[in-house]
């Protein structure tokens, strides 16, 4: 039986998923908008759980995770002057982008 503090799928043993990605706040990156689709698209996920898939997937540079409702998407080949920066008190402000530190 697994630890509560076991690993995620992905991480380095006793570090956080987190530590591994720089977040972005209220900016959301897609197809025609500053990224490129790379796998994963809203998976209804926690968001510890899209960060661990996304770290141990190669074609996965960051992804962008809507926190309201829990979806992940998968990104790569991202430019952040052409993403959509989200505005406080709209829907689009729930998205954040988050990119692999290299």
């Amino acid at each position: 039986v697994p630890s509560a503090s076991a690993p995620s799928p992905g991480a380095p043993a006793g570090q956080s998923v987190w530590e591994h990605f720089n977040i972005h706040r209220r900016l959301n990156c897609y197809p025609g908008h500053g990224a490129d689709t790379a796998g994963a698209e809203g998976l209804e996920v926690h968001g510890a759980r899209c960060a661990a898939w996304c770290w141990s997937d190669s074609q996965c540079q960051g992804f962008v995770y809507m926190r309201s409702q829990q979806k992940c998407w998968f990104r790569r080949n991202i430019h952040f002057a052409q993403c959509e920066l989200g505005q406080q008190g709209q829907e689009s402000s729930q998205f954040d982008m988050y990119t692999k530190k290299l």
